[in-house]
């Protein structure tokens, strides 16, 4: 019994086997076939070019049709044959292969089929206007395309030929958006004939008859969308926001047809705009033009959305797989840059430039948190971009920078003005009163015993009289200007106090640099500049030294700056250039003294001519210097320069005269003559009404005390000479050396006893 059931098992798997083997023996001719109408229909379409939709739709559904049947053959192999064959292990394994053989064909022929399908949904969906379907079956054929079939793709010239195909209808798709964005958006530019200025008038029309809204998914899912937004976002940037931003005044129209909508910025006639518009309604009339072309642009344009999933209605109002709108991407573009420039141009303008007048920044706070919120709300930036608030908000540092920035600018407008116009200080009030240096000032009580015990004289602290600049003077004043604002106003806090504090010190750091580079060369060449420089910057040193304290009670309490730093560079500054200028005033005066050949044999009429050509021509260039130098310094600098300048021509006189060999009686007369005229007028130079010549050119010109001994020895007899050494004790030896006093007598007097005996007595 169990031999019968056996044969009849064995028997019954014999007969599913044979089964099987005739079906997969059908499937395979039917597999053959296929594979030659598919060869032939993707040569005949993607090599020769022919047109066969049909025949492409019905071996598309026979590739189905095997696909499934071979699925079948392998589970009935795998679920019920495998369980009942009583067959080897060698037959089960034959049978087996030959089904992945199958599989693998028809996998083939599936994926060529796929390709073709999806080429024919792109075709159709370019026909009908479906962009975005269109695309996105080019998108999901080319990621098909990139899985490969084996090996050997490359080598295939159908699977070469489909990859060619995708290429042309990728082009031809590309194109088709691209012409359509371009004919559906236009724009319309009026310039001004001069070179410079903002259009006179914008216009840009948006089409209705095309369908934007496929449109802009189709080059959002072709990777164009970005590209063609960059485009319109230039546009903006060059054209409507210069006029945003510029126009005085803005006319903005928006008009619909059944053909387009066209929005339109015109400016109007400067000439009817009104002059001195406030700077609130500046910022106030940007704000809204700008938003009123952002909400027109979002009503005919901007609104549209991108992004849609695959398979979605983008026309169902509740689908949510949008990535963003075309005003998303203008405001990615452009935002940034806009929002810096409202910054720099627009907010700044209406930062006050006054501590009493930061409470009335309020409003712009108030209208920039508005403005703000709309933008957000058309989605022109993101909800968490808080940059203009953040901007606004930081209100005292934006007034402290912008009062900087002034006085700065207008430090530096007075430094490159003419140095020559001059205003007189006098020593009693150099700059007005003073702020106290405590608050409230000293008590008079206290203030009287501190000067009943220690008595300071009445010109302490105090500048001497002299002419400064103008521009110093008003420098000057603007610095205590500044202070005084920064330390007075409830409404500055002390962190706008001490950047104020910080910027007039660097006006001060400028002053250094500016004035002697931008006026060298008068600096150099013009005495009086020189001489009103020196004054300029002992004057602001004057006033530095003390005007750290006079505000720091005021300060926070940790800052402890001062400009003492300062006052030794300012000093040195303006010691420097003088000292120079008496350096090149020594040099002229040396070049006129080089005329007079030594002072020698002056009795010859032309050597006296040049000699005296000589000293006039010194005269004339002391008296000049103290025409120009005595009203503008300070009397005590004006009397050392001069007397350095004095010193100078009395040094070189008196060396020119010692050195010579032979000085004949006529001689002896002319340069009696030039000593009287030098002594005269070098008097004058020094001296004021009550003063004695003698006295301020013994004091100021350390040689004057030696040639008047010259002089005299030149006018004196040998006795008198004699008489006038004392044996080395008298005023004469403390002026010269016997040595210089004997070649002096030799030059003078011919050789005599007398003369031998005077000589043999100087030692």
């Amino acid at each position: 019994m169990t031999s019968f059931v056996g044969k009849i098992l064995e028997h019954a798997g014999q007969m599913e086997q044979k089964a099987i083997h005739e079906k997969l023996d059908v499937l395979t001719r039917s597999l053959s076939e296929l594979e030659v109408e598919v060869h032939q229909l993707a040569e005949s379409k993607y090599i020769n070019f022919r047109n066969s939709v049909e025949e492409t739709e019905r071996l598309h559904q026979e590739v189905q049709s095997l696909h499934s049947e071979i699925s079948s053959i392998e589970t009935r192999i795998n679920n019920e044959v495998k369980g009942k064959l009583s067959l080897s292990t060698g037959d089960f394994q034959s049978l087996n292969e030959e089904v992945e053989k199958k599989k693998t064909i028809i996998e083939g022929l599936a994926y060529l089929s796929e390709i073709g399908s999806l080429l024919k949904d792109c075709d159709e969906a370019l026909r009908s206007g479906e962009y975005s379907k269109a695309a996105a079956a080019l998108l999901r054929l080319e990621m098909f395309l990139k899985q490969p079939l084996c090996d050997d793709d490359d080598t295939i010239t159908v699977i070469l030929s489909m990859r060619t195909e995708l290429k042309v209808q990728k082009g031809k798709l590309e194109s088709m958006m691209s012409d359509l964005w371009v004919d559906a958006i236009k724009w319309t530019v009026m310039n001004d004939q001069k070179s410079g200025l903002p259009p006179r008038e914008v216009s840009m029309s948006v089409s209705t008859d095309v369908n934007l809204r496929e449109l802009v998914e189709g080059l959002h899912r072709a990777g164009l969308l970005e590209r063609r937004m960059n485009a319109f976002s230039e546009r903006f940037h060059n054209h409507l926001l210069p006029m945003i931003l510029e126009a005085g005044q803005l006319q903005i129209e928006l008009k619909n047809n059944t053909a387009n909508s066209t929005l339109t910025l015109a400016t109007k006639d400067s000439k009817k705009s009104p002059v001195g518009a406030s700077e609130e309604k500046t910022y106030a009339s940007v704000f809204s033009h700008l938003l009123d072309v952002l909400t027109q642009l979002d009503k005919i344009l901007l609104h549209f959305d991108f992004g849609w999933e695959i398979g979605s209605d983008p026309n169902s109002p509740g689908h949510l797989s949008k990535k963003g709108t075309l005003m998303s991407l203008l405001g990615q573009d452009i935002a940034p840059s806009l929002l810096d420039l409202l910054q720099r141009t627009v907010l700044a303008k209406a930062v006050p430039t006054s501590a009493k007048d930061l409470g009335g920044f309020n409003a712009v706070i108030a209208a920039t948190k508005l403005f703000e919120s709309e933008l957000k709300r058309l989605g022109f930036i993101p909800l968490e971009n808080n940059t203009l608030m953040n901007h606004v908000q930081n209100i005292n540092m934006l007034f402290a920078n912008k009062k900087s920035q002034i006085i700065i600018e207008e430090a530096r407008d007075l430094m490159l003005s003419d140095l020559h116009d001059t205003v007189a200080v006098a020593d009693d009030k150099p700059v007005g009163e003073w702020p106290p240096l405590t608050p409230g000032g000293v008590k008079k009580g206290k203030g009287r015993d501190v000067v009943s015990e220690n008595q300071i004289s009445d010109y302490t602290l105090r500048m001497p009289k002299c002419r400064i600049s103008q521009s110093t003077e008003a420098l000057m004043k603007l610095a205590y200007e500044t202070l005084s604002e920064a330390t007075g106003n409830p409404e500055c806090v002390p962190e706008c106090a001490v950047q104020m504090f910080f910027a007039v010190k660097s006006m001060f750091e400028m002053f250094l640099d500016v004035v002697s580079t931008h006026h060298i060369h008068r600096l150099e060449t013009v005495p009086q500049f020189s001489a009103v420089h020196l004054n300029n910057c002992m004057y602001i040193a004057h006033h530095l030294e003390t005007m750290g304290h006079q505000f720091a009670p005021k300060l926070p309490g940790t800052f402890t700056s001062t400009f003492l730093d300062l006052v030794d560079q300012l000093r040195s500054s303006g010691v420097e250039i003088f000292r120079s200028q008496v350096i090149r005033q020594e040099k002229l005066l040396l070049e006129y003294l080089n005329g007079a050949d030594g002072f020698t044999k002056l009795e010859d009429s032309d050597n006296w001519d040049k000699a005296k050509k000589s000293v006039d021509q010194v005269i004339f260039q002391l008296k000049h210097l103290q025409k120009i130098w005595k009203p503008v310094l300070p009397i005590n600098i004006y009397k050392k320069a001069t007397g350095m300048l004095i010193q100078h021509v009395v040094q070189i006189v008196t060396d020119s005269i010692l050195s010579l060999e032979d000085i004949s009686q006529g001689a002896s007369t002319q340069l009696i003559s030039i000593l009287s005229t030098i002594e005269t007028n070098c008097g004058e130079c020094l001296t004021s009404p009550g003063e004695v010549a003698s006295v301020e050119l013994t004091r100021h010109v350390k040689s004057w005390q030696r040639l008047t001994e010259i002089k005299l020895v030149v006018d004196s007899s040998l006795s008198a000479i004699s008489d006038r050494w004392a044996e080395g004790k008298g005023p004469l030896a403390a002026s010269l050396k016997a040595i210089e006093l004997k070649n002096l007598i030799r030059a003078l007097f011919q050789n005599t006893d007398r003369r031998a005996d005077v000589l043999a007595a100087i030692k």
